[in-house]
């Protein structure tokens, strides 16, 4: 059984075009008895005479304070109250309800356009692919871009949400734009702020992310809270891959996944913006001389890094591996940093590099250069010491310092060298 009022909700809204299950989610009946009040074009008249009720001499009063901005059910309440109500809040709220649903209904959002080269949208979505190589689900992360004014669209699928491949996902986007809008928005995620304020002056920004942003200039900016409208643009992005990349495709691996999404956004980029009426990748070319651009011998250098302790046997933790240092800096403090688009990690004592190592696979293994202990004194050097020789020692990046040759030890060895 409904009321006038919501008889003639549900009929107002039908004709803005919400389906039965819309209408039954929004008024809280089944899709049943919507439908039966529907077809009837009958206004519903019931014998039963509504309940007076102790609110009734302030509705009107209510309705005068909410219609000129005054929608704080506490403070309603309050004032009511101040003059003679003598009823529940619970009252006031039931009379409220309907009242809010009108309003957030009828609320209009203006679309906000930019400048060329003014501004650009970030935004993580999260995926459950298959891949053919492994046989296996896994979940993959885009990070997606999009510039304000010519839509043009850039992104990459990562393995991780962490900061460094939040900061990879910017370095490639950039790339496939060729330039940097002044101002990017983000959402407040931990990675851009660590602590959001309403005045965003007393925000406690991410200081490894402002370093990045200082680095290629630009200057980052924050949705308001709860307003997922404000980035709009990116936000339709992640809806748009999710309902059209993905179908009717397959994937062999993390390259194969990437390599088609390239290609992907190339062919979108390459079509009428629904918006705009006009193709990204044309007013990009009028955006482009407004864009920061992209300075290739600077670039940004992104790594895991952290501070380690050297052991007395020389053998520095890294990700459950081992990774020798020369035997000086026993005691001492070093830096142990793995470049996130590298097969290396490099060790710091001072600022100075004092070891560089593969990236061993899986754990429990040692990196072991032998220049690292050499001038050491031992009683037994068994076979299990020495390095099978290879083709050719590989060089490190920039051909500056070779990457050692690595074996693996039982950890009686170092029993004997160090003593």
């Amino acid at each position: 059984m409904i009321r006038q009022e919501e008889w003639m909700d549900i009929n107002f809204m039908r004709r803005q075009g919400m389906s039965i299950s819309q209408i039954a989610r929004e008024t809280g009946h089944t899709r049943k008895t919507i439908r039966r009040h529907l077809r009837s074009r009958d206004i519903p008249h019931y014998k039963r005479q509504p309940r007076s009720s102790m609110l009734d001499p302030y509705k009107d009063i209510l309705l005068s304070l909410f219609g000129s901005g005054v929608e704080n059910g506490v403070v309603l309440y309050e004032k009511i109250s101040d003059m003679g109500y003598k009823g529940g809040y619970d009252t006031v709220r039931k009379f409220l309800t309907p009242l809010r649903r009108e309003s957030r209904r009828r609320e209009a959002t203006v679309r906000f356009e930019t400048e060329p080269g003014e501004q650009s949208q970030v935004d993580w979505g999260h995926f459950h692919v298959f891949f053919e190589k492994t046989g296996q689900s896994r979940w993959m992360y885009l990070f997606a871009l999009i510039l304000g004014f010519s839509r043009y669209r850039a992104g990459c699928f990562l393995e991780c949400q962490d900061m460094e491949h939040f900061l990879l996902g910017h370095q490639r986007a950039f790339y496939q734009v060729g330039g940097i809008t002044d101002t990017i928005l983000y959402d407040n995620i931990k990675s851009v702020v660590l602590l959001r304020k309403l005045n965003v002056e007393s925000s406690r920004w991410n200081p490894r992310f402002l370093d990045f942003a200082s680095h290629y200039g630009f200057i980052p900016r924050l949705c308001q809270p709860r307003r997922p409208q404000t980035k709009g643009k990116v936000e339709n992005q992640i809806g748009f891959v999710r309902g059209n990349f993905f179908c009717g495709r397959s994937f062999f691996d993390v390259d194969d996944l990437n390599g088609q999404f390239i290609s992907w956004l190339d062919k979108v980029n390459s079509r009428v913006h629904g918006t705009t009426r006009q193709i990204p990748k044309e007013r990009l070319q009028i955006e482009r001389d407004s864009l920061i651009p992209l300075d290739a011998a600077h670039r940004y250098r992104i790594y895991y890094f952290e501070n380690r302790k050297v052991p007395k046997d020389c053998l520095v933790s890294w990700h459950g591996n081992r990774y020798s240092v020369p035997t000086h800096l026993v005691g001492k403090t070093v830096e142990v940093k793995q470049p996130i688009d590298d097969q290396t990690i490099k060790i710091y004592h001072l600022g100075e590099m004092v070891a560089i190592h593969r990236i061993l696979p899986g754990k429990g293994q040692w990196s072991i250069d032998p220049a690292h202990f050499r001038g050491l004194t031992h009683k037994v050097w068994s076979p299990y010491n020495q390095i099978s020789p290879e083709p050719a020692t590989p060089r490190g990046p920039g051909g500056c310092h070779p990457i050692p040759q690595v074996a693996v030890r039982d950890l009686s060895v170092y029993e004997q060298l160090v003593e």
